[in-house]
């Protein structure tokens, strides 16, 4: 295998653990948690496009935004689980 598919398949790898975590994350009491990986994402983004000079064209930019939308989305999902599970809990202790 050459190198770049190495660094293909590692990319890869390190963005399906990113959406693997980012659903417990995004249910702890804490928001901050769930915003890791968002902010990776737009880190990851910032750094290809700024310092690695991948050229912004629709494809990178589309490879950037898929994830950063479904990491906002499960963490918007997350913290509606979160709140239902406290307001639960909160009927059962009255």
């Amino acid at each position: 295998m050459s190198e770049s598919t190495l660094g293909i398949i590692r990319i890869l790898a390190g963005l399906v653990v990113l959406l693997f975590i980012q659903p417990p994350l995004s249910r702890l009491k804490s928001p901050v948690w769930g915003a890791i990986v968002p902010l990776v994402i737009v880190g990851a983004g910032a750094y290809a496009f700024g310092v690695a000079k991948v050229p912004l064209n629709f494809s990178s930019g589309v490879i950037v935004l898929v994830p950063l939308l479904w990491t906002l989305l499960d963490w918007r999902r997350g913290r509606q689980i979160y709140h239902a599970k406290q307001a639960a809990g909160d009927k059962k202790a009255s």
